[in-house]
């Protein structure tokens, strides 16, 4: 299972997403 090279745009979309809420909250604190 080595599809890390395959990666779809969403996902990587849905990590970066994910990383800037998640920076956003620690920011807030």
């Amino acid at each position: 299972m080595r599809r890390d090279i395959q990666v779809p745009e969403q996902a990587v979309a849905l990590i970066i997403r994910r990383n800037a809420l998640t920076d956003d909250c620690d920011n807030s604190l």
